[in-house]
């Protein structure tokens, strides 16, 4: 008798394996750091994203054997959370404020989504399997990163934080939907829609789409419910800061 694949669907068993995994990632962080002085805090943050984007470059490479249809400028890392694991370096490197609140706010709220709405390739993906240990492993290790800045203390949630993050999030959609039509324009990769700026991929932008079908900016009143989000989430974040 054939055995029964395990594979990840949202909120099943193996999904929430890989919750666990990021649980216990951070909660790596804050033990490893809690005691550590302020530059060494920062120090141990720009180690997890080193390692981070090494992971997802190996993780980006490997896919080359995976997918039959494999496009190597497909694999910048122009998506939402590839760009949050190099913001949460240079937010390290530079102990900027604006940064480390664009990482505990966007760059997590990415992963989760990753997480609750994962693409095309990863829906109810098999448990064991080189893929589901890049897209899921990679993810655990940007809330790691992502919410290193607030369990080390490093940065204070504000909501006021919430606007700038925002525009800062709308001028990088801005520059990815250049780099899209660049794509496009010379032909290295057609189907090119980094943080679909082209077209919508799931019901949410389908219906933002509807209401006006235009390249870019059907997305960018998406910007509206972002900075709700990203107000709840500091908010939340500095009540459980206390």
């Amino acid at each position: 008798m054939k055995r029964k694949e395990i594979r990840i669907a949202t909120f099943s068993l193996p999904w929430f394996f890989w919750v666990a995994v990021a649980v216990i990632m951070l909660a790596g962080v804050r033990l490893a750091g809690s005691a550590l002085e302020r530059q060494r805090q920062f120090s141990l943050v720009r180690f997890l994203s080193v390692f981070e984007l090494v992971y997802l470059l190996i993780y980006k490479y490997s896919l080359r054997y995976i997918r039959s249809e494999y496009n190597v400028f497909n694999e910048l890392p122009c998506y939402l959370c590839n760009i949050s694991s190099i913001m949460c370096l240079l937010a390290a490197a530079t102990e900027s404020k604006l940064l480390m609140a664009y990482c505990s706010s966007i760059g997590f709220l990415g992963a989760v989504l990753a997480y609750l709405m994962p693409d095309g390739p990863n829906v109810n993906q098999k448990f064991f399997s080189w893929q589901a240990l890049g897209f899921y492993g990679y993810h655990s290790l940007l809330v790691a990163s992502s919410l290193s800045f607030w369990v080390l203390g490093l940065y204070e949630p504000a909501v006021s934080d919430a606007l700038k993050v925002t525009i800062l999030t709308v001028v990088i959609i801005m520059a990815v939907h250049l780099v899209n039509l660049l794509m496009i324009k010379t032909g290295l990769n057609p189907q090119s829609n980094f943080i679909f700026t082209i077209r919508p991929d799931n019901a949410v932008l389908a219906w933002f789409h509807k209401l006006n079908p235009v390249q870019l900016w059907y997305l960018l009143p998406v910007a509206v419910p972002l900075w709700g989000l990203c107000a709840a989430e500091l908010f939340l974040l500095r009540l459980l800061s206390r």
